[in-house]
């Protein structure tokens, strides 16, 4: 009970965050040609451009994908597969997070590899939505954790009566 009030209010904060952030955000990542080619032009001619850099963080990003995705995915299988406590069903959605977080990944990766082109970024919605998912995610696992570390502490504290 005290997980799932917790992780409410930690959703319905963000989601007021993101109500209150949406027109400003929407309206800044509205695509333009020419401002992208500029940008684009930018990054080109800087002198902290490193082409190998931006392929490596790609490779990086892709990996991440890759090995996060399967990773977790494997890991919440097993999960699943074991007697359902609290802990074990705190283990399952803490890989869920992981493994959409890892899918958040993807277009990251793709836009590296691709000299920043914008790929999916190029829509304004896709965006919102991903940058939404970014910010509700990233919180989602810490609060998870926290969650999975009070339960550890309540069992070591009163051993025969949490379960």
């Amino acid at each position: 009970f005290l997980a799932l009030s917790i992780q409410i209010s930690l959703f319905l904060t963000l989601y007021h965050s993101f109500i209150s952030s949406h027109q400003v955000f929407f309206a800044r990542m509205k695509f333009n040609e020419t401002l992208l080619a500029e940008s684009l032009h930018m990054i080109y001619t800087s002198p902290n451009y490193i082409p190998a850099l931006e392929t490596s963080y790609g490779v990086l990003s892709l990996l991440c994908f890759t090995l996060g995705s399967l990773g977790n995915f494997a890991a919440c299988a097993y999960f699943s597969s074991q007697r359902k406590d609290n802990s074990t069903v705190i283990y399952i959605l803490i890989t869920l997070v992981d493994v959409l977080i890892s899918l958040l990944q993807l277009p990251v990766g793709i836009s590296y590899l691709t000299g920043r082109r914008p790929g999916m970024f190029r829509s304004a919605i896709f965006c919102d939505v991903w940058h939404f998912l970014w910010q509700i995610l990233s919180r989602q696992s810490v609060a998870l954790v926290a969650i999975l570390s009070i339960t550890r502490t309540l069992s070591i504290l009163f051993p025969l009566q949490i379960r």
